[in-house]
């Protein structure tokens, strides 16, 4: 039960957060791009690798705990339906060329987001695990 209940609680402010994030202005603009979900979902990624990597070993959390973090609160902050939903609505605009520039920025800046986010929480093990010795 405890697991449903961190999941939920992470769910719930990861939601709100990424709906607080999306009513900010972006620093920039470019056109037919929603820059503040492409900034959540790389954001989130990036994260989504560190905690992945760290989350065992360093900081010792049990698997609700980390269900919580990972499905809850990173699932909810990233969400592939809002991604869906304006490219949706930028195909009914007649935006293709947008709508092919924010899924291949979406997919590939993702993706590099997570392995940089590994590849940190690798370093920092690195780090830990020299200043204990």
């Amino acid at each position: 039960m405890r697991k449903y209940i961190l999941i939920a609680i992470g769910g719930f402010v990861g939601a709100v957060l990424r709906f607080l994030i999306r009513l900010i202005e972006p620093p920039m603009s470019v056109e037919g791009l929603p820059i503040n979900t492409l900034i959540i979902n790389i954001a989130g990624s990036l994260l989504l690798g560190f905690f992945i990597t760290v989350s065992a070993d360093a900081l010792r959390l049990k698997e609700e705990e980390r269900l919580g973090i990972t499905t809850g609160f990173l699932g909810a902050f990233t969400t592939f339906s809002t991604i869906s939903k304006e490219i949706m609505l930028k195909i009914s605009d007649g935006s293709i060329g947008s709508v092919m520039l924010y899924l291949f920025l979406t997919v590939v800046l993702g993706l590099t987001a997570v392995f940089i986010g590994a590849e940190l929480g690798q370093r920092l093990m690195l780090t830990l695990e020299e200043t204990e010795d």
